[in-house]
């Protein structure tokens, strides 16, 4: 479990930098801004590596979220690099990052109660 809440703080700090990159767009805004589109694909890659470090427990205390879709998305990016749109980096920003986030912040608590 202690690898898990490393990788929960990791993934929390994360999403903080890509909300921060994000704060000042729109999703048109993003498509246009190169720099923002690396940033939050970079970010989205660590956090699906980073996820991959989160043990089946901690995933199936939050077994609403999608672990294996953040994994996918890395992988994507990783590989397919060029495939990838300035939308689908927006859309999985806004709509993925806060349930991860609210997962994220669960495993932290649960691990301070055990």
């Amino acid at each position: 479990m202690r690898s898990s809440v490393a990788a929960a703080y990791l993934i929390l700090d994360l999403i903080v930098l890509t909300d921060a990159t994000l704060a000042r767009l729109d999703g048109r805004s993003l498509d246009a801004d190169e720099d923002a589109q690396d940033a939050v694909a970079f970010r989205l890659l660590h956090i699906g590596e980073a996820v991959k470090s989160l043990d089946e427990e901690a995933r199936a205390s939050s077994s609403e979220i999608a672990w294996e879709r953040a994994v996918a998305m890395r992988h994507r990016l990783a590989h397919d690099y060029l495939g990838v749109d300035a939308s689908i980096l927006w859309d999985t920003a806004i709509r993925q990052l806060p349930p991860l986030a609210a997962a994220c912040h669960a495993i932290i608590a649960e691990s301070e109660q055990s």
